[in-house]
């Protein structure tokens, strides 16, 4: 009897967790309307343009961009990101995430979201160019 009664918790316990679980895509499109996920990525694929060499191309600029879109850009992942979003957080956790993105202190946060992942790709592709010098081919000395 009390095997049956340990099972039945833990199944009450399963059940409930996974109920609570559920997120709505409304919700969780919310959260990312809010959290300015598109701008964050536009920006992003704008640093990651910005670190082409001046003398590129602009068709090979162009298709550089065409590329990071197609791999990053809003369109390319917003039903992966949706996804996500209702994987990783519970419905509570993202009403009070929305909550406080409305309030003055979460909008003035939020809006610096853009601002933030440029600096963070500047970072990380400056650390990568760090890397990536000792491995880049030597040029003959010129005579």
């Amino acid at each position: 009897m009390k095997k049956i009664a340990v099972v039945a918790l833990i199944t009450a316990v399963l059940s409930a967790t996974a109920w609570a679980g559920e997120v709505s895509e409304s919700l969780a499109a919310e959260y990312l309307k809010l959290s300015k996920m598109e701008e964050i990525i536009n920006a992003t694929i704008s640093q990651y343009e910005n670190q082409l060499p001046a003398q590129t191309k602009p068709e090979d600029k162009a298709k550089f961009h065409d590329l990071l879109v197609g791999a990053m850009g809003w369109e390319a992942i917003k039903g992966q990101l949706l996804d996500e979003v209702k994987h990783v957080f519970t419905q509570k956790e993202l009403e009070a995430s929305i909550a406080f993105m409305k309030t003055p202190e979460g909008a003035s946060a939020t809006a610096k979201g853009p601002e933030f992942s440029q600096r963070m790709a500047s970072i990380i592709s400056g650390n990568l160019q760090k890397i990536m010098a000792p491995a880049a081919p030597k040029k003959a000395a010129q005579p």
